[in-house]
């Protein structure tokens, strides 16, 4: 059985464990990256949410969220920062009860609507907030490269 309850502490390294797994954790997106402390994002924010699902006490996966303000027009809206599902729980139906009680937090914190990004290569993710009702507003392209050069430190030492 399923449970959902508020992220601590201890679950910081296997939900790092698990995000490495996950499309956007991937060395194709994070490229190099070398996080230490999951929730460091979430520190960007006045009101963050991290809601963890566990089954058999494993994390099977997790969402976070934060309620913002539009300061024009005092209409407060969620952002759904991230839903990571380890792939041994995926198509199980963790993801979409993490969705649904993000929302009720939402909902609960005066949100009028809630919005996230999804990874472009992450099909699974995109048919899932399709089919909870989300509806895509507009693509983003990045416009980027990722270069690298392999240097010679000692040759430029010298």
């Amino acid at each position: 059985m399923v449970s959902i309850r508020p992220f601590n502490d201890n679950d910081n390294q296997r939900m790092l464990e698990i995000e490495r797994l996950c499309p956007q954790g991937d060395e194709k997106c994070a490229m190099g990256v070398d996080k230490k402390d999951i929730i460091a994002r979430y520190g960007l924010y006045d009101n963050w949410i991290v809601l963890v699902a566990e089954e058999d006490r494993k994390i099977a996966g997790w969402i976070g969220l934060t309620v913002k303000t539009i300061p024009e027009e005092k209409e407060k809206y969620a952002y759904i920062t991230e839903v990571m599902v380890n792939p041994a729980f995926q198509r199980a139906g963790i993801a979409t009860r993490l969705i649904k009680e993000a929302e009720k937090k939402a909902t609960e914190m005066e949100a009028g609507h809630a919005y996230c990004y999804i990874y472009e290569p992450n099909k699974a993710s995109r048919f899932l907030f399709e089919k909870m009702g989300y509806s895509e507003m507009r693509g983003i392209k990045f416009p980027g490269i990722s270069t690298y050069k392999k240097l010679d430190v000692l040759r430029n030492i010298q």
